[in-house]
This record gives C-alpha cells, sequence and structure tokens, in this order.
C-alpha cells in the first residue's frame, strides 16, 4: 500500500526539484567543470497512455516538446563518439550538453522518435535487447500491459533490422543484451553470453563495432550490476556502460557505471530541472525507495525468447 502511494505520488514529489533549479543555474555558470547529463526514454507513442500503465512511455508531443526546448535553449546534443572522447580524455564536457539514449529497441523510436531527431540534426544511442529485434511479437516485459489495453499492443514491437539500419546518419547502436535479464544475478557463464552474443549479432547486422552498452533494469541494489557484470564488460570490448540510477556524469567519472535520467510526460520546468542537475536530489528518494521495496519486475531473470 506504501509502495503504490508513493508510486502514485511520484509525480507530486519530483516537482520538489523546480525548487533548486535556480540555484543550480548559479552553479553551473560558475562551475569550471561541467557535468553532462544523460537521458533515458524507451518508448515514444502516439498518444498519451493511461497513468496506470504510463512508465516508460513518452507521447511524441511531449517528446517534440522536449526536443524543440533543447535546441532553442541552446543545448549541445552529443553523439555517442564523442561523449566516450570526453571520457577517453577526462576533458570537461561543454557546457549545457547533453546525451540521448533509448532502451530496449521500440519500433517507435524508428517511426516516431527519429523523423525529429532528424529534424533537429539530434544523435541518440538505442540499446538493442539483440533476442527480440525483428521478431514483430510484443516484448515480454509488456505483455501484460497489451494484453490489458490491446490499444497499447503497436507501441510495445520491437525494431526489425533494416529500420535500425536506415537510422544509421544519427543513431549509433549499443547492447542491452539479449534478453533482458537481471544481469548480476545470472552465473557468470549467462552473463559472459548475454555480453558476447548480443555484440556480436549487432555487430554482424549493423557492420560496425559496438562500444557501448546500457544495463537491463540498471541499479545495483536490485541486483543488476556488480564488479563480475563490470569486469566481464572490460573484457568483452565494450567502452562505456550505462546505468538507470539518478545523477549527471563529468569527464572523470566511471566509464562503466554512467547515471541516466528517465525522462517521462514532464512538462518543460520539470524536464529542464533534469537538464541542470536539480533532479539529482532524487537520487536519494530512488535508493531508500528500493531499500524498504523489493523488486516487482516486469521481467524474469531468464526471459525465453519465443
Amino acid at each position: 500500500m506504501l509502495r503504490n502511494f508513493l508510486r502514485n505520488n511520484l509525480t507530486f514529489i519530483q516537482y520538489f526539484s523546480l525548487l533548486l533549479k535556480y540555484p543550480y543555474r548559479f552553479k553551473n555558470y560558475l562551475s569550471k567543470k561541467h557535468a553532462v547529463t544523460v537521458l533515458l526514454y524507451h518508448k515514444i507513442t502516439r498518444e498519451s497512455w493511461p497513468h496506470d500503465q504510463s512508465a516508460w512511455a513518452v507521447s511524441l508531443q511531449s517528446f517534440k516538446h522536449q526536443m524543440r526546448f533543447l535546441k532553442e535553449t541552446g543545448y549541445r546534443v552529443l553523439s555517442a563518439n564523442e561523449y566516450l572522447n570526453y571520457l577517453n580524455k577526462s576533458e570537461s564536457f561543454p557546457r549545457k550538453s547533453i546525451l540521448i539514449t533509448f532502451d530496449d529497441g521500440y519500433k517507435n523510436n524508428f517511426e516516431l522518435a527519429y523523423p525529429v531527431l532528424k529534424h533537429f540534426n539530434f544523435p541518440a544511442i538505442i540499446f538493442l535487447a539483440s533476442g527480440y529485434i525483428g521478431s514483430n511479437k510484443t516484448f515480454p516485459w509488456d505483455k501484460n500491459r497489451a494484453m490489458a489495453d490491446p490499444s497499447l499492443e503497436q507501441d510495445c514491437l520491437p525494431l526489425t533490422w533494416e529500420e535500425i539500419r536506415n537510422m544509421k546518419d544519427l543513431i549509433a547502436l549499443g547492447s542491452h543484451t539479449v534478453t533482458h535479464p537481471h544481469l548480476a544475478k545470472e552465473p557468470v557463464e549467462k552473463i559472459d553470453w548475454e555480453l558476447r552474443s548480443s555484440k556480436q549479432t549487432i555487430e554482424k547486422e549493423i557492420n560496425h563495432a559496438v562500444q557501448f552498452f546500457s544495463y537491463p533494469g540498471g541499479t545495483r541494489h536490485y541486483g543488476e550490476i556488480n564488479s563480475v557484470t563490470e569486469d566481464a564488460l572490460k573484457i568483452i570490448g565494450y567502452k562505456i556502460a550505462f546505468n538507470s540510477e539518478i545523477g549527471t556524469n563529468i569527464s572523470t567519472s566511471n566509464p562503466h557505471f554512467q547515471n541516466r535520467i528517465a525522462v517521462e510526460e514532464d512538462r518543460l520546468p520539470l524536464f529542464e530541472a533534469k537538464l541542470i542537475g536539480a533532479y539529482n536530489w532524487m537520487r536519494l528518494l530512488q535508493w531508500v525507495f528500493q531499500k524498504l521495496f523489493k523488486y516487482k519486475s516486469d521481467y524474469t531473470s531468464s526471459q525465453k525468447i519465443t
């Protein structure tokens, strides 16, 4: 009951970030070592989803507003390779720079998000759960939502490899494993297979090296990240790995533990708070929430590909 209350009132709680915008604006203006915000998207949907189903879904209208805000307020959207170069050199990121990422590999990333990104000439990274790409079947963690409301099914389908190749002018590709498991809960052999096989499959399909990774789930407390997964990433050849823990990054941050901030149906004042670091206090709330409640996942530790 408490869990549901906190989830349902999260929108109200997170708007406390608006009070912090002005001191953060001043702080960022004075800072000589600039932090970068990595935005995390999943689905871009034709219409807003019902509130009880809306996690990880951003309507096309909201996405357009957010991208236009970046353009009009002078944000620099980094490519994946630019981001990697700043980390490699430990050089300060440019002021007001961000990175845009998408997890899983939804068809609507091509149909809806890509035309908007192309309009603004914004690069991005899409992290693919490679085992489901091209299947034309609802991602398994979305099945319950699609069954409850069949109108949502179209928003839950994966990309095809042809669609992926048609975005190569702006979109870098990364791995999100093969079957989307709670990675650190798996045996070492399964971790190696998830990381290595996904990388090899994507490289074969796009004829380009894959250097970027994002953790499914993406938090330490819920068992998706540990020293074993980090070591495996390095051995297999991933240069950067992104989590889902709230926060910004500086150029000297651990390249295999890069924070991201999830974007939902955020109005522009909250969106700006996320961009400038005023939302980072929510990391404490995220940590407390994860300590108090066991994770009720929409996916299992070992998804089956059918």
